[in-house]
């Protein structure tokens, strides 16, 4: 397992990515965003964990704001 704590500037994201494991997005203060393929755009807060499949392609970043 890899853990990491990262920190997001206003409106920065990271570029599409997929992990073969899948990976596991916990939400420790502020506002993010979790986006996939298809489309979906999923607004994450403090608290919030997210599931990203083994080998889906997705990015996450932060809102341009914190609301």
């Amino acid at each position: 397992m890899t853990v990491a704590l990262v920190r997001f500037t206003p409106g920065a994201r990271t570029h599409w990515h997929s992990y073969a494991v899948g990976q596991t997005l916990h939400v420790t203060e502020g506002v993010g965003l979790v986006g996939t393929r298809d489309g979906t755009v999923l607004r994450v807060r403090a608290g919030d964990t997210v599931v990203c499949p083994p080998g889906e392609e997705h990015w996450h970043g932060a809102t341009l704001t914190r609301s």
